[in-house]
């Protein structure tokens, strides 16, 4: 899945607390492509379909 901002990968951050997913925020080390640390990604689950649904709305299949 892929979102367009790192504002909306937070908002799925906040979503997940409020409904009680375990989340986590991962952030590259700058080792590679980015030139600092950078939240590239979030880790959810394990979670309800009805959750997982709800959590990614606003995400979109990468082609």
């Amino acid at each position: 899945m892929e979102v367009d901002s790192l504002d909306t990968l937070i908002r799925i951050k906040e979503k997940a607390e409020k409904r009680g997913v375990n989340h986590a925020l991962i952030t590259d080390a700058a080792h590679t492509c980015f030139s600092e640390p950078t939240i590239t990604c979030i880790g959810l689950g394990p979670m309800t379909k009805t959750d997982g649904n709800a959590l990614t709305r606003d995400a979109r299949m990468r082609p």
